[in-house]
């Protein structure tokens, strides 16, 4: 993100979007997406080009990946991007992913107490807004997206509507 005085510049000149999706942060210092953030908001108001132009990210909420539990706090400054960022997109959808070892919700709203999954305090809209929240993030600096699809999974029987069975 912004790496070169070059492409910071170029950044600066016009609206772009940088996208990246559960970016895990293991070799780079935790804070180093906000610093980034607010280089490239100095330099678009040095140069008189913040006018009308919102400063966001689009964050992940879901806990459960591939690997096992994320945490975004671990990857991310949270506070620091609350306090640079115009808001930020929190991704509030894919909790039960084809990671999931059992068929479940996909953007499940609140906890549900008979979800076998890992994590499933934060695994859900509520938690992940409250997680961000815990982290320093302002709730009116928070945007919820929501997914317009849905899930399937594959299962071998039919025990409780088939939620919360193994995926086959």
């Amino acid at each position: 993100l912004a790496a070169t005085a070059c492409f910071t510049n170029a950044f600066a000149q016009s609206p772009i979007v940088i996208k990246f999706s559960h970016v895990v942060a293991t070799d780079t210092p935790k804070g180093q997406a906000a610093a980034r953030f607010k280089q490239l908001d100095a330099l678009a108001r040095s140069r008189g080009q913040d006018e009308g132009y919102l400063l966001t990210a689009a964050l992940p909420a879901g806990r459960v990946q591939s690997d096992g539990a994320y945490d975004p706090a671990r990857s991310y400054d949270l506070r620091a991007l609350g306090q640079t960022l115009d808001f930020i997109n929190l991704m509030t959808y894919d909790m039960g992913t084809a990671f999931s070892t059992v068929s479940t919700f996909n953007a499940p709203l609140r906890e549900v107490a008979d979800d076998p999954l890992p994590d499933r305090r934060w695994n859900n809209v509520e938690g992940a807004v409250d997680f961000y929240r815990e982290h320093g993030v302002p709730a009116d600096k928070l945007v919820l997206g929501g997914p317009f699809y849905g899930r399937g999974f594959r299962v071998t029987g039919d025990a409780g509507g088939g939620l919360y069975l193994p995926d086959s």
